[in-house]
């Protein structure tokens, strides 16, 4: 696999993930190859960040669902922060989304631990899966070189 393929597959499992010790570990590849990289490719780095960011926007999602589910929050117009307005949708009917400002703090903590709990669930329980799938797999591996410009090295 070319190196801007791990890249693209590093990317798409962080975001999955949002833990870079199990990205690599998934990949199979050494944790200071995406630091690395990183280091010498600020576009990288961008999209580095941005996975981290879609990660923690859903596991933020999650524990607002489960506030929702658990009758915490409470449903408020969405407002726009420039006019103060309430935000219509198409029917022009007000925009509306979960609230969770009046809820204590430890709460919504207690609730993020239980969301990354079962989040580490589902990590160990995909990862189960994949080492199971992987060591049943008995066909012939193929091996690729790869120069350091990225470009596959013929190897006869």
């Amino acid at each position: 696999m070319l190196p801007a393929v791990y890249q693209r597959d590093f990317i798409s499992t962080l975001a999955e993930t949002g833990n870079v010790s199990e990205t690599c570990r998934r990949l199979g590849i050494s944790r200071m190859t995406p630091y690395e990289w990183r280091m010498s490719d600020e576009a990288f780095a961008q999209q580095w960040d941005a996975a981290l960011e879609v990660n923690r926007d859903a596991l933020r999602h999650r524990v607002v669902e489960t506030a929702c589910a658990m009758g915490l929050a409470r449903m408020v117009p969405l407002c726009d922060p420039d006019t103060g307005d309430a935000v219509l949708d198409d029917d022009f009917e007000p925009v509306m989304v979960p609230d969770t400002s009046h809820v204590d703090a430890r709460v919504l903590m207690k609730l993020m631990d239980k969301v990354l709990r079962d989040e580490a669930k589902r990590v160990d329980q995909r990862s189960l899966v994949s080492a199971e799938l992987t060591h049943r797999y008995d066909g012939p591996t193929q091996v690729v070189l790869v120069g350091p410009d990225g470009e596959v090295v013929d190897a006869g």
